[in-house]
């Protein structure tokens, strides 16, 4: 509040254009560092399988799903080498955008806004990628 009190004056003077010397040029916000990733699967945990064992969707397809932990979480549907979003989770202040989600390629990117941190799973048939 102190700041904009201080600041209503210099603009009813006409920006403080005289002698005097010149205000700060007020505060910038300070970026948060994004969080690191965790080896948990916290965002998808019931679709936590042993390595080999797929989890199914109720009409019977399987499903991949793939998580950067506590960041987001990528659950794709199988259904006759046809690839569909079936579920993207995102962790507390990550953005997601989904890049692509062609039959054969999905692609979903997670951000940070606090300094532009980037995370991305994309999934095609045969060829998984989590950066």
């Amino acid at each position: 509040m102190a700041l904009a009190a201080s600041a209503s004056p210099a603009l009813a003077r006409g920006g403080g254009s005289g002698g005097g010397g010149g205000g700060g040029g007020g505060g910038g916000t300070t970026s948060s560092p994004a969080p690191t990733p965790t080896n948990d699967w916290t965002l998808c945990s019931e679709f936590a399988t042993p390595i080999g064992v797929f989890p199914t969707a109720p009409d019977g397809s399987s499903l991949l799903v793939n998580e950067i932990g506590g960041i987001g979480c990528l659950v794709a549907k199988n259904s006759g080498g046809v690839l569909t979003l079936y579920d993207v989770r995102s962790g507390a202040g990550w953005v997601p955008s989904i890049k692509s989600s062609d039959p054969n390629k999905l692609d979903v990117q997670w951000t940070w806004p606090g300094d532009g941190t980037r995370h991305e799973i994309s999934v095609e048939p045969g060829k998984t990628v989590i950066r």
